[in-house]
């Protein structure tokens, strides 16, 4: 009898169901409210475009030193991007920034007011934080240049979009959806080039 109070508390603290899916993103549910399991947030993956659940990490990177990037908070929507310089001036490079909190991403204005400019995103990020990417976008905020890595630079990603038309655009740094770290410090360049 006395083996039975002990396998009753055993089972107890068990459960049939493992609540930690990984850190791999899953399509965010259209259906569901939320639309994403217990511990996971809802993101754009501005790589594909996709909506997809990426664990919080807030538990993995409580530890990491966000720099103080107030000043230009929130910039994370079209509406409330960060105005650049540029097409006034040629170059803009900002350091001290960091993709904090996790979900956290930074949009910065640019304004071309000629025909056939590029815009070239380079963005330089800490080793001990999350792996960044980056894009730019569009007046709509669709990715037209992805960036990808600098080949012997681990912690550099760059793109450039070419040929552009006159009008607004915008540069986007986040943390990569599949990183199990979600929060890093960077520098960011910008440069506008001529035809």
């Amino acid at each position: 009898m006395r083996a039975l109070p002990l396998l009753a508390l055993a089972l107890a603290a068990c459960s049939a169901y493992d609540t930690d899916i990984g850190p791999t993103p899953y399509l965010c549910s259209d259906s569901a409210d939320p639309p994403c399991p217990e511990g996971y947030t809802c993101q754009d993956d501005i790589t594909t475009g996709e909506r997809v659940c990426v664990a919080s990490g807030d538990h993995l990177s409580s530890e990491f030193d966000c720099a103080d990037d107030s000043a230009i908070e929130p910039n994370n929507m079209l509406d409330v991007a960060t105005m650049t310089p540029l097409d006034g001036m040629r170059s803009f490079t900002k350091d001290g920034l960091a993709i904090c909190p996790a979900g956290d991403k930074d949009l910065f204005a640019i304004t071309l007011a000629q025909q056939n400019e590029s815009i070239t995103l380079e963005a330089e990020f800490s080793p001990s934080g999350a792996t960044l990417v980056g894009a730019i976008l569009n007046a709509g905020g669709v990715p037209i240049a992805t960036a990808q890595g600098v080949a012997g630079e681990p912690t550099k990603i760059r793109t450039v979009a070419q040929n552009l038309p006159a009008g607004t655009y915008y540069a986007q740094i986040a943390a990569s959806v599949t990183a199990t770290v979600t929060l890093n410090n960077y520098k960011v360049s910008l440069d506008v080039g001529g035809p």
